[in-house]
């Protein structure tokens, strides 16, 4: 696996989106379309990765939860990233 195994994220992301040209069906695309979020939203860039996952249409249940877990990524990582850049403030 591009992504998980060997962290070619470029390549993965390259991979996904040719992919998506190819296929006839929304729900594929959209399946697609959540699998490059996901490897956006762990590269470290969580507001790319909900932008792209405002681009599908969710209808299917399977897209539903392929869409849900890197928009958790995505929330998750901009929280951390968020507290990195400024830093832990309390009232």
């Amino acid at each position: 696996n591009l992504f998980r195994g060997c962290r070619r994220d470029d390549d993965a992301v390259e991979v996904g989106r040719a992919a998506a040209a190819r296929v006839v069906s929304t729900a594929a695309r959209d399946e697609l379309r959540a699998g490059e979020a996901e490897v956006i939203a762990i590269a470290g860039h969580p507001r790319d990765a909900l932008a792209l996952l405002d681009q599908v249409y969710d209808s299917a249940p399977r897209v539903r939860v392929v869409a849900a877990l890197p928009r958790g990524a995505a929330l998750l990582g901009g929280c951390a990233l968020h507290f990195l850049q400024r830093g832990w403030q309390t009232p």
